[in-house]
C-alpha cells in the first residue's frame, strides 16, 4: 500500500490525514483508474500518431514501437521489443549509402551526449530488403529529476520518395553540369538584372575565370571588354547588350557571326539567345548558347580557297567536273564538261538521257553496261570512250568517277571529272604507228641488228643478222653473244661494255670478228646500247652490226690505189699529197656524232660530237639544236628533224669558235616516256669535201700545167720556125726602104707599102716577143721609166677603141710619184688588157657609166700604185677566186690567158696585181703595185 503513495505525498500528510486512513484505498482506486486512462490515452496517441515513433530505455532497447514506425521499419513490435540496436535484423546506411556504425544511431549520440538530434537523415534496411527505407529521425531524450535519461523517445517520417527525387535531381543537376562544363560552346544563364546566375566552364574560360566567380555579377564586372558589351561603331563590333534587352523583351536573337575578345584574342561565335519565362509566362532570364566558329571561319575561307585552286587546277588541267544524283537522276556539270559534250551554257538538261545522247554510236552501248554495273556494284567509274558534238567532231574522253553509297550499300551519288584525250589518242596510235615502223625498220634494215639479256643470251636478231651468221633465229636463241664470238675478243668487248656501255649507256663504233654456222670469221663493226625497262633498269644490250667484209677489201684496194694515187701526185705536187693524206687520215679515223632531240632540244649527245663542235658535252645539253646549225640551214634541219625518217641529209654545223662544219647525217624518230625524240647521226665531211675539192683543183692544176707546158713546146717551136723568117723579112724591108731613099723616082706607094710592111712585121715581131715572155716571164727588161708618159701613150692608143664604144678615159695623175722601173712593153700590153676587160665589164650600162678611171698615187711600201676602175657589173664572188687561173674566162670569145699573163708580168716586176669590186659604187678596180726603184750606188 505504501509503494502506492507517491514520495512527493508522504511529507505533506498530516495527522489529520493519518489520521483518516480508512480513506486510502479509495484514492488509490481511483489513481489507478486516472494512471489507467492515462495509460490508455497515451497508447491511443502513440497509435494514432502519423509519423512513426519508437521508444528506448536507458539502455537503448526498444521499448514501444507505433503502428506507424511497425510499417516504416517492417517490423512489428513485438519483434522490435527486447532487439538491441547492434542487432542483426536491419542495417543503417548513411546518407551516402555507406553503413553507418553503431556509435552514430541516432539513439546512440543521444545517449552519449545527452543532446537532441533533430532532422537526421539515414537507411534502415529491413531484413530480406534489397532497398534501403530512408528516413528522417528525431531523438530526444526524457529526463529524471536528477537529469537522468529515462527513455529516448525517436520519431521517424518515410521521406524514401523525397529522398530519391532529392537524389534524382542532385543528379540531374550533377549531369547538367557535366554537360555544361564538357560542353565546348559557351553556355550561360542571365537574370533580367543581366547578372550571370548559371554559366559552364567554357564561358567562364574565355575571360579567364572559374564559373563559381562568374555568379552573381554582370558581363562587365567579370571581364567582358565594354566594346563587346556595348558596340564599338568604329571597329565595326555591334555589341551584346542590346540583344539581352531583346531577349528579355521576349525577342529570339541568333547572331550567326558574333565577335567576342576571348584572352585578348577576337574570336567570332554563332550566338543563340532565347528567353526563360516562368509558370506565368513572365520573361525572368536569358538562356543562351554559342559556339566558337573561327576556326570554322578559317576552314571556310581555306575551303573556299582550296575550292578556289581546285577550280583553277581543274582549269588548267582541262578537267571537267560532274555530279549525278542517281535516285533524282538529276546531273550537275562544269562549263567545261559542257563544252566537252558540245553543249552551249545552260544548255544542258541535267539528266542521264542527256550525257548519253551524245555518246559515240559505237561506244554507247559499252558505256551504258559500264555505268549499269559500276551503279550496281558500286565500284569506281574509270573508262574511254567517245563523244560526238553537234557540228561533227569527234573528241576521246577520259572519265572516273566514285560513288557514294546508303546504308544499304546502294548507290546514291556518284562525283567525278572528265576529260580531253583526243590528243593522246591520237599520240598514242602515231606512236603505235611509230613502234610497227621501228619493227619493221629493224627487219627490213640494210645493217645486222640483235638484242641480248644482261647475261648475254640473243633475245632477237633482225633477218639480216641471221643470213649474216647463217643460223635461224630460233638457233640463236639458244646461243649466248659468246658463242658466235672468237674468244682473243672477249676481253677486249668485256672492256667496251664495262667502261663505256654501263658508264654512259651506249659505245662508240669499234670492230671484232663473228663467227659464221660454217665456222668462217667474218669482220663486223658495231655499237652497243644498254637496254632499260620503264623504270630505268638495265635489262639488255642491243647492237647494230655491220658486217665490213667488202669495206674491209675496198680499204685495202683504196690504200694501194692511194699509194699509187700519192706516187703519181707527190711527183707533181706537195700540196696535191698532202690532201691526200688529209683525206687518207680522215678516213681511217672517221667516226659519227650522235644526237637526241625532242622538240628541238639536244638531250643527250655523245663525244664525238661535242668534240666535233669543240663544245664541253655537258654545255652542250639542254641547249636547242638549232644553236648548233647555221642559220641557212635551220628550214632543211627542221624538214629533217620532223620527218619519222630522213637520210644523207646535208647542212653545216656551227662550232664554239664560230667556225662551221658540213656534214651529213641520218634521223630517226622514236617514242620515248610517252614523248617523240630524234635520233640524228652525223658524219664531218668538211676535211673530206675539202679534200675532194683539193683533188680536183690540183687535177684541173695538173691538166692546164700540161696544157701550158704544151703551150710553151708549141711557142717555142713557132718563135723558132718563124722568128728566123720573120727576122728575114724585116731586114728585107729595111733594106727596100734604104734603096728607096737613094733612089729618086721610086713611086711614094712603093714607099707606103714599104713603111706600112715594116709596121706591121714590127708588130708581129712585139707579139712574138710576148709569147716569149709568157713563156719565160723571168725575161724583162726593167728600165726607170715615167708612169705617167706611159699613160699618155697608152690613152692615146686605147682613144680609138674607146671613142667607137662611147667610153670616156680620166687620167689622175698624182704631182709626184716615186721612181719605179718596169718594162714599158709588157706593162703597155698589160695596161691595154685591164683597159679592154674594164670596157667589156661596162659595155652594157647605161653611157653615164662608161668611164674608165687610170689613177696613180704613191704606196705605202714607198713603191708606186697604179689603179684601173670601171663603173661596170663589178666581179662575182664565185668568179673571184678563178680570175687568175688560165685559160679562165666568162666572154665567149676569150682565150683565159690576158689576166694570168698580166699578173705574171706583174710578178716578175716584183709587184702585184689585186682586184677589188668597189666599195662606194657599181664596178671593179684593178691595182698594180710597183715596188720602189733603187738607185744605183754613187761610185
Amino acid at each position: 500500500m505504501d509503494e502506492l503513495v507517491p514520495p512527493a505525498c508522504e511529507a505533506g500528510l498530516d495527522a489529520g490525514v493519518l489520521q483518516q486512513r480508512g480513506q486510502l484505498p479509495i484514492i488509490q482506486r481511483e489513481s489507478a483508474v486516472q494512471l489507467a486512462h492515462a495509460r490508455d490515452r497515451h497508447e491511443l496517441l502513440l497509435a494514432s500518431l502519423p509519423g512513426g515513433t519508437v521508444i528506448h530505455d536507458a539502455s537503448g532497447q526498444l521499448l514501444r514501437a507505433n503502428p506507424a514506425a511497425e510499417a516504416i521499419l517492417g517490423m512489428t513490435e513485438r519483434e522490435m521489443v527486447a532487439a538491441s540496436l547492434d542487432s542483426n535484423g536491419w542495417r543503417f546506411l548513411r546518407k551516402d549509402e555507406t553503413p553507418m556504425p553503431v556509435a552514430e544511431y541516432p539513439v546512440s549520440r543521444v545517449l552519449a551526449t545527452r543532446q537532441p538530434v533533430h532532422d537526421e537523415i539515414l537507411g534502415v534496411l529491413r531484413p530480406g530488403a534489397d532497398h534501403p527505407v530512408w528516413v528522417q529521425a528525431n531523438a530526444i531524450p526524457m529526463l529524471d529529476d536528477d537529469g537522468r535519461i529515462q527513455e529516448v523517445v525517436v520519431s521517424l517520417s518515410d521521406i524514401t520518395a523525397r529522398f530519391h527525387a532529392e537524389r534524382l535531381r542532385e543528379e540531374s543537376h550533377r549531369l547538367l553540369r557535366g554537360v555544361l562544363d564538357v560542353s565546348e560552346d559557351m553556355i550561360f544563364v542571365k537574370d533580367r538584372e543581366l547578372r550571370t546566375v548559371i554559366c559552364n566552364e567554357a564561358f567562364a574560360r574565355a575571360v579567364g575565370r572559374r564559373p563559381a566567380d562568374m555568379i552573381g555579377r554582370t558581363d562587365l564586372e567579370n571581364g567582358w571588354a565594354p566594346e563587346f558589351i556595348n558596340g564599338d561603331p568604329a571597329r565595326g563590333i555591334r555589341g551584346f547588350a542590346a540583344d539581352d534587352r531583346a531577349v528579355l523583351r521576349g525577342e529570339k536573337v541568333h547572331n550567326p557571326r558574333d565577335p567576342a575578345n576571348v584572352n585578348g584574342e577576337t574570336r567570332w561565335f554563332d550566338t543563340y539567345k532565347l528567353p526563360l519565362r516562368n509558370a506565368a509566362g513572365e520573361v525572368i532570364a536569358v538562356v543562351a548558347t554559342s559556339r566558337d566558329i573561327t576556326e570554322q571561319l578559317k576552314m571556310e575561307t581555306q575551303l573556299a580557297e582550296s575550292e578556289r585552286r581546285l577550280r583553277l587546277a581543274l582549269e588548267a588541267a582541262r578537267l571537267g567536273m560532274f555530279d549525278w544524283d542517281i535516285p533524282a537522276n538529276r546531273i550537275h556539270w562544269s562549263r567545261r564538261h559542257e563544252d566537252l559534250w558540245g553543249f552551249a551554257p545552260g544548255e544542258f538538261p541535267g539528266n542521264y538521257e542527256a550525257f548519253a545522247s551524245r555518246l559515240h554510236p559505237e561506244d554507247a552501248p559499252r558505256v551504258e553496261a559500264w555505268v549499269a554495273q559500276c551503279v550496281a556494284t558500286g565500284k569506281d567509274f574509270d573508262h574511254e570512250f567517245r563523244v560526238c558534238q553537234p557540228d561533227g567532231t569527234v573528241k576521246w574522253i577520259g572519265a572516273f568517277g566514285r560513288f557514294e553509297l546508303d546504308a544499304a550499300d546502294q548507290a546514291q551519288r556518284m562525283r567525278g571529272v572528265v576529260q580531253d584525250i583526243t590528243a593522246r589518242k591520237a599520240a598514242e596510235n602515231q606512236m603505235r604507228a611509230s613502234e610497227t615502223r621501228h619493227r619493221q625498220l629493224i627487219e627490213e634494215m640494210r645493217d645486222a641488228f640483235a638484242t641480248v639479256d644482261l647475261q648475254g643470251r640473243i633475245q632477237t636478231a633482225n633477218p639480216v643478222f641471221q643470213e649474216m651468221l647463217g643460223y635461224s633465229e630460233r638457233e640463236l636463241r639458244e646461243l649466248t653473244y659468246y658463242d658466235i664470238t672468237p674468244a682473243c675478243w672477249h676481253g677486249f668487248e668485256d672492256r667496251i661494255r664495262a667502261e663505256q656501255v654501263r658508264v654512259r649507256g651506249y659505245s662508240d663504233v669499234y670492230e671484232k670478228e663473228y663467227r659464221r654456222k660454217d665456222g668462217v670469221l667474218i669482220p663486223v663493226e658495231l655499237r652497243t646500247y644498254l637496254l632499260r625497262d620503264a623504270a630505268g633498269e638495265p635489262v639488255g644490250m642491243g647492237a647494230i652490226v655491220r658486217e665490213i667484209t667488202e669495206r674491209k677489201r675496198l680499204e685495202a684496194d683504196l690504200r694501194h690505189l692511194n699509194e699509187q694515187l700519192e706516187a703519181r701526185v707527190a711527183r707533181r705536187t706537195a700540196a696535191l699529197g698532202a690532201s691526200e693524206a688529209r683525206f687518207r687520215l680522215l678516213t681511217e679515223a672517221a667516226h659519227e656524232g650522235v644526237a637526241i632531240v625532242s622538240q628541238g632540244i639536244l638531250m643527250d649527245a655523245n663525244p664525238r660530237l661535242a668534240a666535233m663542235l669543240g663544245w664541253p658535252l655537258p654545255e652542250m645539253l639542254g641547249q636547242p639544236l638549232a644553236h648548233f646549225i647555221a642559220p641557212e640551214d635551220h628550214p632543211l634541219a627542221l624538214n629533217c628533224l620532223n620527218q619519222a625518217q630522213a637520210d644523207n641529209f646535208e647542212f653545216h654545223l656551227v662550232c664554239r669558235d664560230g667556225s662551221r662544219i658540213l656534214v651529213t647525217g641520218n634521223c630517226r624518230q622514236a617514242a620515248q616516256d610517252n614523248r617523240v625524240i630524234g635520233i640524228c647521226t652525223f658524219r664531218d665531211v668538211t676535211a673530206e669535201r675539202q679534200a675532194a675539192g683539193d683533188y680536183e683543183r690540183l687535177r684541173n692544176d695538173l691538166a692546164r700545167f700540161q696544157r701550158l707546158a704544151e703551150l710553151n713546146e708549141v711557142h717555142a717551136g713557132i718563135l723558132h720556125q718563124v722568128g728566123q723568117p720573120l727576122t728575114a723579112a724585116i731586114n728585107n724591108v729595111t733594106v727596100g726602104r734604104q734603096l728607096t731613099r737613094q733612089c729618086d723616082r721610086v713611086d711614094c706607094h712603093v714607099r707606103a707599102v714599104l713603111q706600112d710592111a715594116d709596121s706591121q712585121l714590127g708588130q708581129v715581131q712585139r707579139t712574138i716577143q710576148r709569147l716569149r715572155v709568157l713563156a719565160h716571164p723571168e725575161r724583162m727588161d726593167l728600165k726607170p721609166g715615167d708612169v705617167a708618159s706611159l699613160l699618155e701613150v697608152v690613152s692615146r692608143m686605147f682613144q680609138p677603141e674607146a671613142a667607137g664604144q662611147q667610153f670616156s678615159l680620166e687620167l689622175l695623175t698624182a704631182p709626184e710619184l716615186p721612181p719605179v722601173a718596169f718594162d714599158e712593153v709588157q706593162i703597155t700590153q698589160v695596161l691595154l688588157n685591164l683597159l679592154r676587160n674594164a670596157m667589156d665589164a661596162s659595155v652594157s650600162c647605161p653611157p653615164e657609166r662608161r668611164v674608165i678611171t687610170l689613177h696613180t698615187r704613191s704606196a705605202p711600201s714607198g713603191g708606186l700604185l697604179l689603179t684601173v676602175t670601171d663603173r661596170g657589173v663589178g666581179i662575182s664572188p664565185d668568179i673571184l677566186p678563178h680570175l687568175f687561173d688560165p685559160f679562165f674566162t666568162t666572154k665567149p670569145t676569150g682565150s683565159g690567158i690576158g689576166l694570168s699573163l698580166a699578173r705574171t708580168i706583174m710578178h716578175a716586176h716584183g709587184g702585184t696585181l689585186t682586184p677589188a669590186n668597189n666599195p662606194d659604187g657599181p664596178g671593179a678596180s684593178f691595182t698594180l703595185e710597183f715596188p720602189p726603184s733603187h738607185p744605183p750606188p754613187n761610185p
